[in-house]
């Protein structure tokens, strides 16, 4: 993943981010994904947290075009995106999807969330 060097994010997003992430991630099935993922915790959110700086990137793009981020990105992309890794590394045998695949799922959420549109599932594999 990117390096954390790169990640601009405020401490603040980083935290806030980084949680709605993991919510997604864990929601209800925290033992099966660590299990599956067959390392520690901590590593499992350390890999998953270097993640932020590929949605921070891809947002910064939408932000040009639109000019406001709108207050329920987290929920929305950010929780849905750690939701998509949760159910990668069950299906996956516990590995992450690779920088090229995030990137193009989060571009996925990204345009989605600013077209309007509902999102409940996220197709890539």
């Amino acid at each position: 993943m990117t390096d954390n060097s790169e990640n601009n994010l405020s401490a603040n997003e980083n935290a806030v981010w980084g949680f709605f992430l993991c919510q997604g991630l864990l929601q209800h099935r925290h033992k099966e994904v660590l299990w599956h993922w067959n390392q520690g915790y901590v590593e499992l959110l350390q890999a998953v947290c270097a993640t932020l700086p590929l949605i921070q990137e891809a947002l910064l793009a939408y932000e040009k075009e639109e000019c406001v981020r709108p207050s329920v990105l987290e929920y929305e992309v950010i929780e849905l995106f750690g939701k998509y890794l949760g159910d990668y590394v069950l299906t996956h045998k516990g590995s992450l999807p690779s920088e090229i695949i995030c990137q193009g799922v989060i571009h996925d959420l990204l345009f989605a969330f600013y077209q309007g549109n509902e999102i409940k599932q996220v197709a890539h594999s």
